[in-house]
Parts: C-alpha cells; sequence; structure tokens
C-alpha cells in the first residue's frame, strides 16, 4: 500500500464553492496582501478536492507546510468559502484610514505614480488629503506606492 494513501485529503466540493474559490484564483482586479493569502488558501481546498492530493504534495506545490494545509481544510471544512477568508486578529495598531478612504488614496498614488512629470511628493499628497480631512501620512502614501510598483 502506498504510505502517502492515508494522508490523500478527501473533499467534496459543491459547484458554487468550486466556482467561488476558482473566481478568487482568475480575478485579475484583487491585488493585496489578503488576497494573496486567500487565493493560496483557494488553491489548498481546490488541490484537495480535484486532484485528490496529499497535503505533503500540496504543501510542497504551494510552498507551505504540512500543518498549514491541514489547517485551512479543516477550516474549509468548518465554513466552507466564507471560513477561509476569516483571519484571525493581527496584533499591532489598527489602520486608522480603511474602506473608501483607503481607496481613494490607493487611486491617487496609483494617478501619480503614471504621471511622468508633475509628479508630487509623498509628502505633498499627505498634506492634499490633509486638506480634504484625511489624516493620512506622507509615509503611509510612501508605503502605497511601494507596494503598487513592486505588483507592477
Amino acid at each position: 500500500m502506498d504510505r502517502h494513501a492515508e494522508m490523500k485529503t478527501l473533499l467534496k466540493l459543491t459547484k458554487e464553492d468550486c466556482r467561488q474559490l476558482e473566481r478568487l484564483l482568475e480575478d485579475p482586479e484583487l491585488e493585496d496582501s489578503n488576497t494573496d493569502r486567500l487565493m493560496g488558501r483557494a488553491m489548498i481546498v481546490l488541490m484537495a478536492a480535484k486532484e485528490s492530493a496529499c497535503m505533503d504534495y500540496i504543501a510542497r506545490k504551494i510552498g507551505s507546510n504540512r500543518h498549514t494545509v491541514s489547517y485551512w481544510l479543516q477550516k474549509f471544512r468548518e465554513g466552507g468559502v466564507a471560513r477561509l477568508a476569516k483571519d484571525a486578529p493581527r496584533s499591532g495598531r489598527p489602520r486608522k484610514v480603511t474602506g473608501s478612504k483607503l481607496e481613494e488614496i490607493k487611486a491617487a498614488v496609483l494617478v501619480n505614480e503614471k504621471l511622468k512629470t508633475g509628479r508630487l511628493s509623498t509628502r505633498d499628497l499627505a498634506d492634499k488629503f490633509r486638506k480634504l480631512h484625511v489624516d493620512v501620512s506622507h509615509m503611509t502614501i510612501w508605503r502605497l506606492s511601494k507596494i503598487r510598483r513592486s505588483k507592477a
């Protein structure tokens, strides 16, 4: 008997679960670190269900470890696709700027990056946002522009 046979993961997906997981892998609009984590989790579940792959194989394929694969398969069994998106609370200071304000800042950083001439410094962009009553530091804008450049 294959020594990995007992480690193979039997997982049944509904058509809707499969569609949702595949949509997570194919959506080019999603590009933040939370989405990267969610894509990895979706890949774990899809490989376990479609390929009936063992946890060690999945872990090697996605560059993770067996414990992580086991953890996310268990979470999927507990709550489906919605449970994959739920992270434990992170340590550290909560963000000051979230939601639509954060999206506005990201859009402004992207537009500023595309300008050939007349680009604003991170301090100038922060000043403009402060005039609009959005408390954001120049370092936050710098970090967002750094993330944008690394993904391009």
